[in-house]
């Protein structure tokens, strides 16, 4: 993947339909758009209540749950690969048997490249 101009990426944030409170799963949904392998690992397949009442989900967190448990629901017919995993599997290290690899995880998106 090269370089993307601002075009490309409003353009695909338009298709996504992506709107201003960008969850997980959009950057999910976005790097499949783009053609990046990755692997989604979360805790929750789905929006997690217990953050409705966090500041940084306030403010969207009920017109947006919806939106977000479809991702989640779409994810495989999409093929945006997707992963429950427990906190404790986190430090499993990915799958590097087929060169170059994208991990988002809660704690951050991680890159992994085959030596």
């Amino acid at each position: 993947m090269g370089q993307l101009d601002d075009g490309e990426f409003e353009n695909a944030l338009q298709e996504l339909q992506l709107t201003r409170s960008i969850w997980t799963i959009d950057l999910a949904y976005l790097m499949r758009h783009f053609g990046v392998r990755h692997r989604f690992c979360t805790q929750t397949l789905g929006v997690d209540k217990g953050y409705k009442n966090q500041s940084f989900y306030r403010k969207h967190f009920d017109t947006e749950e919806t939106r977000v448990n479809q991702l989640f629901a779409q994810a495989k017919a999409c093929k945006v690969q997707v992963e429950k995993w427990r906190v404790d599997s986190f430090s499993r290290e990915p799958d590097r048997s087929d060169g170059n690899n994208w991990e988002i995880r809660k704690t951050g998106i991680t890159y992994a490249r085959a030596s």
